[in-house]
């Protein structure tokens, strides 16, 4: 069994979206938990960087494709 990267993403975007530091917390502590549990491909760190910027963007109201932010 094992993570696909596009799947950390998703869940990396949902910890910067966040909308309490406790839940952002709980949300960091359970990527992390998965992460050391199950092998993810491609590389983890990618798939939550492209996460936080789909986030961060989407919360200044700019809206990147999925498919633009993968092809960093």
């Amino acid at each position: 069994m094992a993570l696909c990267s596009i799947t950390v993403a998703e869940l990396a975007h949902g910890i910067y979206r966040a909308d309490t530091p406790e839940r952002r917390q709980r949300r960091r502590a359970f990527l992390d938990d998965l992460k050391a549990a199950v092998p993810v491909y491609i590389t983890d760190s990618t798939a939550e960087l492209v996460g936080k910027i789909g986030a961060e963007s989407s919360a200044t109201g700019v809206t990147i494709p999925f498919d633009d932010l993968i092809s960093l």
